[in-house]
């Protein structure tokens, strides 16, 4: 129960910092409007995360008194850069936030495996053979 209890506490406190950095950033940059709408959207919904783990972070805190990682804990984006390439390196910075904040989807890292077999490269029998051209 311990562990359970120090991971569901990362994973509120990354959401809590996903949605501060992107609020951040998406006012930073406001004159691009679809990362101010983007970045609030990503908010909200990390935001709902929070709300919704609140509860179970609260009462697994009470049942375990572990300490948690300090290195684990990434504080969130509190300012933005203005030079000229400030957007992109903001939008890094909130994709280098941890994993436990990263909306919830596919990994990066993971290839999709192929159909019907158990490697995640194309099987080269899958596709029919093609007669020569004469």
């Amino acid at each position: 129960m311990t562990h359970l209890a120090t991971y569901v506490r990362l994973l509120h406190r990354s959401e809590q910092s996903l949605a501060d950095s992107l609020r951040v950033v998406g006012v930073g940059h406001a004159a691009e409007a679809d990362v101010f709408h983007t970045a609030h959207l990503l908010a909200d919904w990390s935001d709902e995360h929070t709300r919704r783990l609140e509860p179970i972070a609260q009462r697994l805190t009470q049942a375990s008194a572990a300490e948690e990682p300090q290195r684990m804990n990434h504080p969130p984006i509190k300012e933005i850069r203005d030079s000229a390439v400030g957007l992109p390196r903001d939008l890094q910075d909130l994709y280098l936030l941890p994993p436990s904040s990263r909306p919830a989807g596919r990994s990066s890292r993971a290839r999709p495996k192929a159909p019907g077999t158990g490697s995640s490269r194309p099987s080269r029998r899958s596709a029919p053979r093609r007669p020569p051209v004469s």
